[in-house]
C-alpha cells in the first residue's frame, strides 16, 4: 500500500478536495469515511498529537481525557480495519499535518509506515497576502481574536513546512504553489487527482467555499470582541457555532482585502521566510496588491464595516423569523426564544 498525506494549508482548496474525494468511487485509492465533510484534521489530531485534548475542537467541546481516549480507540480501530481490507492505496487529508509538531508527525509516520510500503505528503501552499486573510477569517471563526495583528496569521513556511521535509524526508514531500492559473483545468481538485493518476470527470468535483465576506468578517470580529464572543465547553459547541456562521455567510459580497500598509512590515519582517519557501519550491510566491478596495488595515476599520452592515444584518434576522418549518409551533418556540435573548 501506498500511503499519501495531504497536509492542506488554509484554503488552499483542501475543502473541496476533501468533500471530494469522500464522494468518489476511485479505481486504485480509498478515501476513509471517517468524517460527514471529508475533513480528517479532527481523527489526525486525536489519533497523533501527543496532546489531543489541546486541539481547539477537543478544548471548544470540552473533552475530557475519557471521551478523548474513546475517540481515539474507535477512530483508529476504523482505520485499521479500513487499511486491513483494502488492496488500495489509501489519501488521508487534513489540514492540521501542516500544523503539527514533530512528536505528532512522528507517530503519524510511524503508525502508516507500519502499514504502507511508502509515505508520502503533498500541500499546496497559498501565497502571504491571500494566506493571512484567509487564515485571519479562519482564527475569527473558532476563537475571539482581540485585535488585527497580522503576525498571528502570517504562514511561518519554513516552521511547518521543513518539518514534513525532517519528519517524511525531502524526496517524499511534494509542495506546489496554489496557483489556479497553473492547474490542470485550472481547478484544484482536477489538479490534485491528475498527479495522482485518480480519473475524475469535472462534474464530480465539489466545490467548497467557506470564505466569508467582508461584512460577515467585521460583523463577526464585533460578535467575538464586543459581543458575547465564541460559546465554549459544550458537547454541542461546534455545532452551534458552525449553524451561527453558516447564517453569517449569506450577509454581503465584499472581499476581505488587507492593505498594503498593514501587509508590508509584516512581509518584510519575514522576508528570510519568503526566501525559503520560494528557493523550496524554486518559484515567487509574492501575490499582488488587489488594485481596489474597501481596505481594511485596523481593528477600526473592521468595526466600521460592521456597523454599516447593521440592514444587511437585520434583513439576515428577518429572513430567519420569516423561514417556515413543518412544525408552526417549533417556529413560534424558536421566535420566541430569539425574542428572550434580545430581552437579556
Amino acid at each position: 500500500m501506498r500511503t499519501v498525506l495531504h497536509a492542506g494549508m488554509t484554503k488552499a482548496g483542501s475543502s473541496s478536495i476533501q468533500a471530494t474525494l469522500r464522494n468518489l468511487t476511485m479505481k486504485d485509492w480509498v478515501y476513509p469515511d471517517m468524517s460527514p465533510t471529508g475533513n480528517l484534521t479532527g481523527v489526525f489530531a486525536t489519533l497523533f498529537w501527543i496532546a489531543p485534548e489541546t486541539h481547539h475542537a477537543a478544548k471548544a467541546q470540552g473533552f475530557d481525557a475519557d471521551v478523548i481516549a474513546r475517540r481515539k480507540s474507535n477512530w483508529q480501530n476504523k482505520l485499521d480495519t479500513l487499511i486491513e481490507e483494502t488492496d488500495k492505496d489509501l489519501i488521508f487529508s487534513a489540514e492540521v499535518i501542516s500544523n503539527t509538531d514533530v512528536e505528532g508527525l512522528t507517530a503519524a509516520r510511524d503508525y502508516f509506515a507500519a502499514r504502507s510500503e511508502r509515505v508520502e505528503v503533498m500541500a499546496y501552499v497559498r501565497p502571504p497576502v491571500a494566506y493571512m486573510q484567509s487564515a485571519f477569517q479562519q482564527l475569527l471563526k473558532g476563537s475571539k481574536l482581540d485585535t488585527l495583528n497580522l503576525n498571528v496569521v502570517w504562514p511561518k513556511y519554513q516552521l511547518r513546512l521543513s518539518r514534513l521535509d525532517e519528519v517524511f524526508g525531502r524526496e517524499n514531500v511534494t509542495l506546489k504553489l496554489f496557483d489556479p492559473a497553473a492547474f490542470v483545468g485550472g481547478d484544484v481538485v482536477q489538479d490534485f487527482c491528475a498527479d495522482l493518476g485518480i480519473d475524475i470527470d469535472p462534474a464530480q468535483c465539489l466545490r467548497v467555499n467557506e470564505s466569508l465576506s467582508l461584512e460577515a468578517t467585521a460583523l463577526l470580529f464585533a460578535q467575538r470582541n464586543k459581543g458575547e464572543g465564541l460559546e465554549m465547553g459544550m458537547p454541542n459547541t461546534l455545532q452551534r457555532n458552525n449553524r451561527f456562521i453558516q447564517a453569517l455567510s449569506s450577509i454581503g459580497s465584499a472581499k476581505l482585502k488587507f492593505s498594503a500598509a498593514a501587509v508590508a512590515p509584516v512581509i518584510e519582517r519575514n522576508r528570510a521566510d519568503i526566501d525559503w519557501i520560494e528557493a523550496r519550491l524554486g518559484c515567487s510566491v509574492l501575490d499582488a496588491a488587489a488594485p481596489k478596495g474597501p481596505f481594511i488595515e485596523t481593528d477600526q476599520d473592521l468595526l466600521d464595516v460592521a456597523a454599516k452592515s447593521a440592514g444587511l444584518l437585520q434583513e439576515r434576522l428577518t429572513q430567519m423569523l420569516e423561514a417556515r418549518t413543518d412544525d408552526p409551533f417549533a417556529q413560534v418556540l424558536r421566535n420566541i426564544e430569539v425574542l428572550r435573548q434580545l430581552s437579556a
